[in-house]
Formats: structure tokens, C-alpha cells, sequence
């Protein structure tokens, strides 16, 4: 019969503090171990530690592996994702690459002097800062160095429902409804944001930082084209009838509009008011609705009791056309008639 001992047999020596392990499998004998535990229940001298499905567990939270590829931080009752926080984490997966849930993020420190840095390796195997969220009272993110800021792929930025400007010089972005006042006028030196006349506005011709659009222009007096037709000599008069003058419209009058009408005399009549029509001979129309006439003793149609009336619906111009000048009242003593014509471009 055998007698079991009643303490540990002695191997000769061991370690203060060691885990006894067995020796064999005859649960006789024991051996030494290189995992200590001290008097406050500090452990060392641990190798690997399989836990095969179990989880590691402490006061508030446990590691646990999910599958194959992933191991979970999550709170000790299992039910949610926990924080984890370091000095530095390098994540490699099959890719390369980091991957964050559509609701997950990359927070900066918690001190306002903190940043995350983004490198990238260059072809001499150095790394080099490529941007950097900076974390302050007025975070931000900037690109490091000469670094350029590009699309890849033929991507795009789509700056949906932005109502305000990117600017350069200051770095910041306004989304403010109204931006001009982000950009400073614009002077015959400094380039800048500029208003554009209207044709009143050329016509008075004396701003130095309205822009003339060729709209404004052609509408101002600065697009007008007056024609002056001289009917006969300062010292002769002039008798009524048809064709007194007939003129063809050039092509670079094409599509304009007849705008202003008057007459003039150099000797004023004493009797009678001279009268003149405008006549579009290929078109057979009449091109006034309210004749030309100047008064007694005026000598020019300006000063007219009852005004010349361009008829709008006659008004246009077309390459070709002929249009012919009459005399329809000859006023007593009146001589050197002429007509003034004034087109400009719709």
C-alpha cells in the first residue's frame, strides 16, 4: 500500500513567489516554473495565453475574438463596443488599408494642441506629412508642405447647397447669401469684383469702376449711328415730291432699328411747316406713323409742336433695303433741307 505525503515533496530548489507546475503525469512530483506571483497578486513571467473562445475580462470591459479576423473591445456585459485609447496604433490588414463604420470617426486629442498626422511613403522610402487635422479653438485641416490637393480618378468635389465662396488668401469659407463682400471693387490698378452699367450709366459716362457690357453699350448713346442726309445747298429751296433722297441699307446695318428722326433748314420759312416722310420702298411701307415737320421760323424739327412718331411695327432694317426721303409741304422761304436719321441695334 501506498502512503500519499502530506506536503509538497521538496525538488531540491525553487523560485520565491513561482507557480508550482506538475511534473509528469503521475501527479507525484512537481517542478519549478518561471511565472511569479508577488505578495500583491502581480504576475510575471507569462508566455502566450490561449483562451480559445473565452474572453478576457476586466472590471468594465472585455477582449474577446469574434472570428478568424477580428477581435472585439466591448463592455463587460457584451452588449456594446467599447473605447479604446493609446499613444499610437498601426492597424495592417490583407489591403493595406484602415476601415471605420459609417458611423464611426477619427477624433483628434482631447487637448487643444493636439493633431493627427497623415503621411504617405515617397519614392525614397521616407515619410512625409501629407496633411494634418489640427485641433484647437479653431480647428482645421491643412495640407503639409508643397503638397497639391487632387482628384483621383477624374473624381469631384461636389459642394452641394454651398451658397458661398472658397477663398484663397485667407484660407476660410463663407457661406454667407450674399459673398461680395468677401471680394474687394475692383479700379482701373486693382483687380477685383465689378458692377456692371447699365446703358443710363454710360450714357452719364463718368464712373471709373462700372464695366460696359456690349448690351449696355449698344442700348447707350454711345450705340447709336446717326446718319445726316443733305436734301439740297444752304442757298437753295427745296421742292415737295417723292425720292428726294434714296439710300440702300449695308449689311452692317442689318437687324438695326431707325430710333430718331428730325429735319433742319438753314432759312426758316416765314409760312407753311416743311414736312418730311420715310418711306422703306422694298418693303412698301411707311416708316413713321407721325411725319416730320418743323415749325414756323424754327429751323428744326426738335422744337416740333407735334413730333415725328416711328412707326414700331416698320422700324427694322434689312440688308437691300432702299429707303427713300420725301418732301410733302414746302414751307415760304425755307432752303437747305436736310434729314437726320439715327439707327442702333435692338
Amino acid at each position: 500500500m501506498k502512503v500519499k505525503p502530506t506536503g509538497i515533496p521538496q525538488i531540491g530548489s525553487s523560485t520565491d513567489n513561482a507557480v508550482v507546475r506538475w511534473n509528469g503525469t503521475g501527479g507525484a512530483t512537481v517542478q519549478n516554473s518561471g511565472i511569479t506571483v508577488d505578495d500583491s497578486n502581480n504576475v510575471t513571467g507569462l508566455g502566450n495565453i490561449s483562451l480559445g473562445a473565452n474572453s478576457l475580462k476586466f472590471t468594465n470591459h472585455l477582449i474577446r475574438q469574434q472570428d478568424a479576423t477580428q477581435i472585439y473591445l466591448r463592455n463587460i456585459a457584451d452588449t456594446a463596443f467599447t473605447i479604446l485609447q493609446a499613444g499610437g496604433i498601426i492597424v495592417g490588414t490583407a489591403a493595406g488599408e484602415i476601415n471605420i463604420a459609417s458611423t464611426g470617426a477619427i477624433r483628434v486629442a482631447t487637448t487643444n494642441a493636439g493633431y493627427v498626422d497623415f503621411k504617405a511613403r515617397i519614392t525614397d522610402g521616407a515619410n512625409v506629412v501629407i496633411g494634418r487635422l489640427q485641433g484647437a479653438a479653431d480647428p482645421y485641416f491643412a495640407f503639409g508642405g508643397s503638397q497639391e490637393f487632387k482628384f483621383y480618378n477624374s473624381g469631384a468635389v461636389d459642394f452641394n447647397n454651398l451658397t458661398g465662396i472658397l477663398r484663397a488668401d485667407s484660407g476660410s469659407v463663407s457661406v454667407d447669401a450674399d459673398v461680395t463682400a468677401e471680394v474687394a471693387a475692383a479700379s482701373t490698378t486693382v483687380a477685383g469684383k465689378i458692377e456692371v452699367a447699365i446703358a443710363s450709366e454710360v450714357n452719364t459716362g463718368t464712373s471709373a469702376a462700372l464695366a460696359v457690357s456690349p448690351d449696355a453699350l449698344a442700348g447707350s448713346v454711345y450705340g447709336y449711328k446717326p446718319v445726316f442726309v443733305k436734301l439740297i445747298d444752304d442757298a437753295t429751296a427745296l421742292a415737295i415730291g417723292d425720292g428726294k433722297f434714296i439710300f440702300v441699307v449695308p449689311a452692317m446695318l442689318n437687324g438695326w432699328n431707325l430710333v430718331g428722326v428730325e429735319a433742319h433748314v438753314t432759312t426758316v420759312s416765314s409760312s407753311g411747316t416743311p414736312t418730311y416722310s420715310l418711306v422703306n420702298l422694298t418693303s412698301t411701307a411707311d416708316m413713321l406713323s407721325t411725319d416730320i415737320t418743323i415749325d414756323i421760323n424754327e429751323y428744326t424739327s426738335a422744337t416740333a409742336a407735334t413730333p415725328a412718331v416711328i412707326n414700331g411695327a416698320e422700324d427694322d432694317l434689312a440688308t437691300g433695303d432702299r429707303i427713300e426721303i420725301n418732301k410733302d409741304v414746302q414751307g415760304t422761304g425755307e432752303k437747305g433741307d436736310e434729314v437726320l436719321l439715327i439707327f442702333q441695334l435692338p
